[in-house]
């Protein structure tokens, strides 16, 4: 929840509260009580637990078998319930498409020795939305180093960690004040951009299944995607990976083009079709194509699990405040053990730290065409969140 010093929405001088009702139909405020004694945990993401039995199993794949670093953590979470879903459909996309020729790509770095591919996967896309009109190198070194989760600042992480990072304005800063490779990091620099929106794509169903990035791409630039690395999958020739079936080698890239006439005689194994989406990796501009390579359309994992998403920032002067209870962002999701609920309640309290003005509130909106009512009540009684006065509603 963001706050500035101004007039222009509703005054938190003491304790106030914000409720949210999200879903298809509002209930009434009586439900609250009852709906929520109905929420249930929804099931673990199964590459998340196979992820944690290799981790315990010691059986983990933290480098290729070229001694490539990778470092993907899968999200907890299920989503694969977004890949079927209705897509948007927004004119007639162009056979091909490269960032690399409009001016909106920041430069391929090199992950080096360490599990942090997801850290430049995320800035490939923050820094290629900000372009061209702004040219930023942001701090792997201190989203890796200060994510806040379990581990280690090598051991790899997810988009969701980066999410919850850059949520709670701890930053990003720039590469200068926290730089690269990983060492002893610095624990506090000047934030250099608010993170207020990152837009989550569903995950592709199939080897057509590719508008929603595209469309991303155009829209907005780069795109955070997972994918599996295996080197028996890459001919390294042609920069072309083609992985049919090998689930293991997680990995964290950034999609900046496509190319739907990529020829698929140029992958080691052919694939069923032609087509190919353009990638900026992390092993630095000796590897690949100066640290570019081509994924087939046909790859059984690429952008196929752990939502794809497009990070984007703000100017960091936009809000004086954040409020939250939440640093660590989306690590669970809560459904109804009934299907016919289409409506969830929550709230938090918070006690202002002097006179502000509530300017905007931030949830998670985990499935597409989210319709959601706001309430915020001031001088509430602590766990009492319909207590007090009805300040604004929206």
């Amino acid at each position: 929840m963001r706050c500035r010093k101004s007039m222009s929405a509703a005054l938190l001088t003491a304790g106030f509260v914000v409720i949210l009702a999200s879903g298809i139909t509002i209930h009434s405020p009586n439900a609250l009580a009852q709906e929520s004694q109905r929420l249930v945990s929804a099931p673990r993401n199964p590459a998340f637990l196979e992820y944690l039995a290799n981790r315990n199993a010691g059986r983990l794949r933290a480098f290729s078998e070229e001694g490539h670093p990778l470092g993907l953590v899968p999200i907890p979470f299920d989503m694969s319930y977004l890949a079927n879903i209705p897509r948007f459909r927004s004119g007639t996309l162009p056979t091909s498409y490269d960032l690399r020729t409009t001016g909106k790509l920041t430069a391929v770095r090199n992950q080096g020795n360490c599990g942090s591919c997801w850290s430049f996967a995320t800035y490939g896309s923050l820094e290629s939305y900000l372009k061209p009109g702004e040219t930023w190198d942001f701090s792997e070194n201190n989203l890796i180093a200060h994510s806040g989760f379990d581990w280690g600042a090598c051991e790899g992480g997810n988009n969701y960690m980066s999410t919850a990072y850059l949520a709670r304005w701890d930053g990003p800063i720039n590469e200068t004040d926290d730089p690269y490779p990983y060492t002893a990091s610095r624990a506090t620099s000047t934030v250099r951009k608010h993170v207020q929106q990152v837009i989550f794509l569903p995950e592709r169903s199939s080897a057509t299944d590719n508008d929603a990035i595209k469309q991303a791409v155009m829209a907005y630039g780069g795109v955070y995607v997972s994918m599996y690395w295996v080197e028996s999958a890459y001919n390294s020739t042609t920069y072309a990976y083609y992985n049919s079936g090998i689930q293991e080698g997680g990995h964290a890239v950034t999609v900046v083009g496509w190319d739907d006439n990529f020829d698929k005689t140029k992958f080691r194994s052919t694939p069923a079709g032609n087509g190919a989406f353009i990638v900026k990796n992390s092993w630095g501009t000796s590897w690949g194509q100066s640290g570019f390579f081509y994924a087939s359309y046909y790859d059984a994992f690429f952008a196929r699990e752990d939502t794809p998403a497009v990070f984007t920032g703000d100017a960091a002067t936009n809000y004086n405040a954040v409020y939250q209870y939440d640093p660590l962002g989306a690590v669970n999701q809560l459904g109804y053990s009934t299907g016919d609920r289409t409506t969830a309640w929550f709230s938090n309290i918070f006690t202002a730290v002097a006179t502000e003005s509530l300017r905007a509130v931030s949830f998670y909106a985990l499935a597409p065409s989210a319709s959601y009512e706001i309430y915020v009540y001031t001088n509430v009684t602590a766990g009492e969140p319909r207590s007090g006065t009805l300040a604004s509603s929206q």
